[in-house]
C-alpha cells in the first residue's frame, strides 16, 4: 500500500530549528583535548600529538608502521586526540609522559582519558603486575574478559590486541591540567601502550530547552 510522505508541521520545523539542533552543535565532542605531550623520564622519549586523529589505520608509533584496526569496537574514540610514544619505550623504567589537557577551551571542563595496553602484558608469572601505578592511580580496564573480537588491535602480521582502561579527570581550579602515566615495565615482547583523550561536554541550558520544548507546542496547540 502506497504510503503518502509525511510533510512536517511548522512546530516540528520550529522545533528542529530553535532546539534540536543548537542542542547537536552544543553536545559535539570539543576538539583540541590535549594541549601537549612531553615524556620527561626514559630513555626514548619521542612522542607525537595527533590532534583529532585516532580511528582506523591510524598510526600507533613514531618508531613503527603499525597501525590500529578495528576501532570501530570503541566508536567514541573516533576522531579523538591521541599520542604516539615509541615502541622501544616499553620496558623503559623509570617512565614518565606528562600529558598537558586544555584550559583555554570553555566548553568543557572534563575529560576521559583512555589507555590501550597490549593484552599481553602482566600475563607472565614472572611479571605478574608490572604496571601497579594504573589500580593506584584509579584507571579501571573496560574491556576486561571481553573476546579479542571486541578489542581495538594492531595490523602486524601477527595480530595483537589492546585492554582499554579508562579514568576520568577534572579540570583545576587553576594552573595547567596535567595527567601522567608511567612505566609498563613487562619486557619487550609486548608493544608499548596508546594513550586517547575525549573531551566530555559541559551541560548546556539548550538541554533544559529540549525538555521543556513538548509542553511549549502541546501549550500552543491548545490555544
Amino acid at each position: 500500500m502506497f504510503t503518502p510522505p509525511v510533510t512536517p508541521s511548522r512546530s516540528l520545523l520550529t522545533l528542529l530549528a530553535v532546539v534540536v539542533l543548537p542542542l547537536h552543535a552544543a553536545l559535539a565532542v570539543p576538539e583540541g583535548a590535549i594541549e601537549s605531550v612531553s615524556v620527561v623520564q626514559g630513555s626514548d622519549t619521542t612522542s607525537l600529538l595527533v590532534s583529532g586523529g585516532f580511528g582506523e589505520d591510524a598510526k600507533i608509533f613514531t618508531d613503527r608502521v603499525f597501525e590500529y584496526i578495528n576501532t570501530n569496537n570503541a566508536p567514541s574514540l573516533i576522531g579523538a586526540d591521541y599520542i604516539q610514544l615509541q615502541n622501544v619505550a616499553r620496558d623503559d623504567n623509570p617512565f614518565e609522559v606528562q600529558v598537558t589537557l586544555d584550559t583555554t577551551d570553555t566548553t568543557f571542563s572534563t575529560v576521559d582519558m583512555y589507555l590501550l595496553i597490549d593484552i599481553r602484558v602482566g600475563t607472565d608469572a614472572a611479571r605478574p603486575n608490572p604496571m601497579p601505578w594504573l589500580s593506584t592511580n584509579g584507571w579501571t580496564n573496560l574491556t576486561a574478559g571481553k573476546p579479542t573480537s571486541e578489542l581495538i588491535a594492531t595490523n602486524e602480521t601477527e595480530i595483537h590486541h589492546f585492554n582499554l582502561w579508562h579514568q576520568r579527570f577534572e579540570a583545576p581550579a587553576s594552573g595547567p591540567w596535567v595527567v601522567s602515566t608511567f612505566a609498563q615495565a613487562d619486557g619487550t615482547s609486548r608493544n608499548m601502550y596508546g594513550i586517547v583523550a575525549v573531551a566530555v561536554p559541559e551541560p548546556s541550558a539548550v538541554i533544559m530547552l529540549m525538555m521543556a520544548a513538548p509542553l511549549l507546542l502541546r501549550r500552543r496547540r491548545q490555544r
